[in-house]
C-alpha cells in the first residue's frame, strides 16, 4: 500500500546518476509521495562499497532536506573532482537518512553515482625533440607527452623507428628511420590506441640539408659578440651560409655535426638561426631559436624609398634606432631626424656615390649589420669636369672628388663605371703642388704609385692647385668626376 494522504515516503527519483568529472555539479532528485506536512531527511555522500575516493575524485559532503507542505521533491547537488588522471568510470554513492515529521524511507533510499572520465586512455604527444632531421634517418629522437606506458611502437610517416625506449609515462626515445624529405606524423600506438595527428606537436620535418638540434649558448648580447656552437647535421666545408634572423654571421665549420658562428649584432629578442649548404636550408625548429638580450643595437628592415637622387627624403624602418648619432649613405653622413624607436627619415647627402650604397645607422649600442634591407641606389647623374693640358707643365686647380686617389683619376677609374671620363695615365709624368707651410714642391710619381716613400701625396683634394707635367709634347685632354 502506498501512503499517498499522510506526511510522505521519501526516496531517490532514480538508482543512478551519471556525469563526467569536468561536467560540474551532479544533481540526485530526492521524491515525496505525500505531500501533507512539514517534514525532513538527512543526506550525505558514502565512499562504502565505492570506487571513487572521497575529497580525491568527488567532495564529500551532507545537508538537510526539507519538504514544505505540498512539496513534492527536492534536489542536492555533489561536485566532481577534475584531475588529469586516466582513471576511467568510478562511483560512490548518496544515502538518505533519519526522516523526521512522520515521514518513512522507501525505496531506492541509497542511490549510486558514477563520474565519467574526460581524460582519453590514449597516448598523446606535445613534443619532439629534435623536431628535424636528415633523411638518412639514424638521428635520435626524444618524444613527450602522455600515456606512453606500454608503447609497442613508434612509427616516423608509416615507418617504425629503432632502439625504442619507453622511460617514463611521459617520455621515449628512439632512433629516426630514412625517409624521403618532407614533414611526416609521428605516431605512438600503446594497448589504448594510437596518439591523433591532429595539429603540428607530433609533426617531424625530413630535410636532405643541414638541421640544426641545438645552440650553445643560446643566448647572447644584443652587441654581436657571442661565440656560438652549431649542432646538426650535413653541414659542409664549403658552400655553408650560417645566418642569425636572415643576418649573415661569420663561422667556422669544425665537421658535418659541428659549426662555431659569432652572432651579429641584432635587437634584443628571439630570432631563428639557419644554416643553408648546397643540399638546402636547415628547417625552422625550436632547436634554432637564439635570443639576444642586453641593448639593442640598431637594425635598418626596410628604406623607403629605396632609391633617388641626392637630395631624396629617405624613410629608414628598422628597430633600436633611438639615440641614433650617425646615419651614412655610402659612408657619407645625412642629415636625419630620429621619429621613433623604429622610424628615421634621412636627406641622401650630396657626396653619395652614384649607384647603389648601404645606409648604416649607428647608435651608442652599435652600427646596424650590413644587409640588403638597407641597400639604397643614387639615381644622380654624375658631373664631370674637364681639364686641357699643355706641354710641359699646366696649373689646375682640382675641382673634380675630393679625396680621390690619383691614379684613379688618371685611369678614369670610378664604381660605377662613368663612360664619359678617360684614362690619361700613359702621357702624365708627374703631379707637383706647393707645400705652403714648407715652402717645398711635393711630387707624385704615376709610375710609382704603391712604392713606399717614392710619393708625396697619393690623393686629390678640392680647391688645390697643381702642376700636371706631360711627357710630350702636344695636348691632352683630361675628363674626370666632378665634386659631387
Amino acid at each position: 500500500m502506498v501512503d499517498d494522504d499522510g506526511t510522505g515516503t521519501l526516496q531517490f527519483s532514480a538508482t543512478t546518476y551519471t556525469d563526467a568529472e569536468n561536467g560540474g555539479a551532479i544533481t540526485v532528485v530526492v521524491t515525496r509521495t505525500g505531500t501533507s506536512g512539514t517534514v525532513t531527511v538527512d543526506i550525505s555522500t558514502s565512499s562504502s562499497g565505492s570506487t571513487a575516493g572521497a575529497d580525491v575524485d568527488y567532495v564529500a559532503d551532507s545537508g538537510l532536506l526539507t519538504f514544505v507542505n505540498g512539496d513534492s521533491s527536492e534536489t542536492w547537488t555533489i561536485m566532481p573532482i577534475d584531475d588529469a588522471i586516466v582513471e576511467g568510470t568510478e562511483h560512490f554513492h548518496v544515502v538518505l537518512s533519519n526522516p523526521s515529521g512522520g515521514a518513512v524511507l522507501g525505496s531506492p533510499s541509497t542511490a549510486q553515482v558514477n563520474i565519467t572520465d574526460n581524460e582519453s586512455p590514449l597516448p598523446s604527444i606535445t613534443d619532439i625533440t629534435p623536431a628535424s632531421g636528415t633523411i638518412l634517418g639514424g638521428t635520435v629522437v626524444t618524444i613527450y607527452g602522455v600515456n606512453f606506458t606500454g608503447a609497442t611502437s613508434v612509427t616516423f610517416g608509416g615507418y617504425a623507428c629503432t632502439s625504442l625506449s619507453v622511460l617514463t609515462a611521459n617520455t621515449i626515445t628512439c632512433v629516426t628511420p630514412a625517409h624521403v624529405a618532407g614533414t611526416v606524423d609521428v605516431v605512438v600506438t600503446t594497448p589504448a590506441g594510437s596518439n591523433s595527428t591532429t595539429g603540428t606537436a607530433n609533426d617531424y620535418t625530413y630535410t636532405g640539408g643541414p638541421t640544426i638540434t641545438s645552440l650553445s649558448p643560446d643566448t647572447g648580447l644584443a652587441n654581436g659578440t657571442t661565440v656560438v656552437t652549431i649542432t646538426g647535421t650535413g653541414f659542409t666545408a664549403s658552400g655553408t651560409t650560417v645566418r642569425f634572423d636572415g643576418i649573415v654571421a661569420i663561422h667556422s665549420f669544425v665537421d658535418s655535426e659541428t659549426l662555431v658562428a659569432v652572432a651579429p649584432a641584432h635587437s634584443a629578442g628571439v630570432v631563428d638561426v639557419s644554416v643553408t649548404t648546397p643540399g638546402g636550408t636547415s628547417p625552422n625548429t625550436i632547436a634554432d631559436d637564439f635570443t639576444y638580450t642586453g641593448a639593442s643595437v640598431p637594425v635598418v628592415t626596410l628604406l623607403s624609398p629605396a632609391s633617388g637622387p641626392i637630395g631624396t627624403t629617405v624613410t629608414i624602418a628598422g628597430s633600436g634606432l633611438t639615440g641614433a648619432t650617425l646615419v651614412t649613405f655610402g659612408g657619407v653622413a645625412a642629415t636625419f631626424t630620429v621619429n621613433s624607436d623604429a622610424q628615421i627619415t634621412a636627406s641622401v647627402p650630396s657626396a653619395t656615390p652614384i649607384g647603389t650604397v648601404d645606409v648604416r645607422v649607428s647608435t651608442p649600442s652599435g652600427t646596424s649589420a650590413n644587409t640588403a634591407a638597407d641597400n639604397f641606389n643614387n639615381t644622380s647623374s654624375a658631373t664631370t669636369v674637364t681639364y686641357t693640358l699643355f706641354f710641359r707643365f699646366t696649373l689646375i686647380v682640382w675641382t673634380g672628388q675630393n679625396n680621390i686617389g690619383a691614379l684613379a683619376a688618371l685611369k678614369g677609374l670610378e664604381n660605377p663605371d662613368n663612360p664619359n671620363t678617360n684614362n690619361v695615365l700613359a702621357f702624365i709624368g708627374a703631379i707637383w703642388r706647393f707645400d705652403a707651410a714648407t715652402q717645398t714642391f711635393k711630387a707624385y710619381f704615376p709610375g710609382s704609385d704603391g712604392v713606399p716613400g717614392a710619393n708625396d701625396f697619393t690623393t686629390l683634394q678640392s680647391g688645390v692647385g697643381y702642376f700636371i707635367a706631360l711627357l710630350n709634347p702636344g695636348t691632352v685632354t683630361w675628363t674626370t668626376l666632378g665634386a659631387q
